[in-house]
């Protein structure tokens, strides 16, 4: 990092293999970063080596890093976990829900206890100067299952069909030598695949179909074990979902992150917070029937066709319905009512009126 760069948000990498440490904030004048959600392992000189101050490096995982470089400055590191070894620069910072484990080095390492680096919550073994080793090592040797991946391709745009690829991958520490179970949802609807096994750090990718699409848009999402059945570091992060939408409609098909920690996508039991998708998606479907090229006015069944698939949950998978979606189903409800009377109030004013041109 740059000497003098502060407030940064370093967040969401897989740093790995490189021949001068991974994550390295050197510089005493950059400090106040956020470091979080990141894997750093297999580098040559330590995994995150922070010389600045009051900085968060939060829910990382920092494994295998070796003592010494292989390119670079001639400074040999020890290959520690995190590193805060700067006598000039390394205070206050705080050191919360890291998993810190068989690095060459100490896991984590301080100057000393005044220099008031804090936290808890990490799993480690070994360190120096430092108290928030909360859990050992040996306590978190389990798979990590997470989808990386989940895409869509046309096959034929005009007849609406399309295929799905999704890629699954084992970020843990501990191989799955079981099946592992997946279920590929299309809005209300599964499909039920099966991986033999899963190592350590191996990933699958898988595509399915064709698929034809609904109406006017697809929701896809991939589940990696739903049972739980399987003992994981993080039970979190095992699903990863998007919208897939008609041609005619051009929005972005890429999933959109809410912000949950699992790197991506919408998930079951959450709705659409992006305005980018929920504005398009009422703007694309605004004053038509779902068909394409079917220029009638919309029916209340196509509101409340869009208002589901952008607000969506379902109860299986412990969501509920948002306060959007239950706006969205009350006015579709109001509008059946007012329509009913409607037509009840023309239906007899009819009659009365067929009843005195009689007389």
């Amino acid at each position: 990092m740059k000497r003098g760069s502060e407030s940064n948000n370093i967040i969401d990498n897989n740093v790995h293999g490189n021949g001068q440490g991974g994550i390295i904030i050197r510089c005493v004048s950059s400090g106040s970063n956020t470091v979080t959600d990141n894997i750093v392992n297999y580098n040559d000189g330590d995994g995150i080596f922070i010389g600045s101050s009051s900085n968060i490096i939060l829910n990382n995982r920092v494994e295998y890093n070796k003592a010494g470089h292989k390119v670079g400055d001639s400074t040999v590191e020890n290959g520690d976990g995190i590193d805060m070894g700067r006598n000039d620069g390394s205070f206050y910072n705080k050191v919360n829900g890291n998993t810190v484990c068989r690095n060459e080095g100490m896991d984590i390492k301080t100057c000393g206890l005044d220099f008031k680096n804090t936290g808890t919550g990490n799993y480690c073994d070994n360190a120096k100067d430092f108290t928030g080793c909360t859990y050992l090592c040996a306590d978190c040797s389990k798979p990590d299952l997470t989808v990386t991946g989940n895409s869509q391709v046309w096959i034929d745009p005009d007849d609406r069909t399309y295929e799905i690829t999704y890629i699954i991958e084992n970020i843990g520490n501990a191989n799955v030598d079981d099946p592992i179970k997946i279920q590929a949802w299309i809005d209300d609807t599964w499909e039920e695949y099966t991986v033999e096994s899963l190592q350590e750090n191996e990933n699958y990718t898988n595509t399915i179909g064709p698929v034809s699409m609904s109406q006017i848009n697809d929701y896809i999402e991939i589940i990696i074990d739903p049972p739980d059945a399987i003992a994981e570091i993080n039970e979190n992060n095992n699903s990863l979902g998007t919208f897939w939408w008609a041609p005619e409609y051009g929005i972005d098909p890429s999933p959109k992150n809410p912000g949950s920690s699992s790197g991506g996508g919408i998930h079951r039991g959450e709705f659409v917070t992006s305005d980018e998708q929920g504005e398009a998606a009422i703007s694309g479907g605004e004053g038509y029937e779902d068909t394409p090229g079917n220029e009638s006015m919309i029916s209340l069944d196509t509101v409340q066709h869009v208002s589901a698939r952008l607000f969506k949950s379902d109860s299986f998978f412990g969501g509920s319905e948002d306060t959007v979606y239950s706006s969205y189903k009350w006015i579709a409800v109001t509008i059946s009512a007012l329509l009913i009377i409607l037509f009840i109030v023309g239906h007899y004013g009819e009659k009365i009126s067929h009843r005195r041109n009689k007389k």
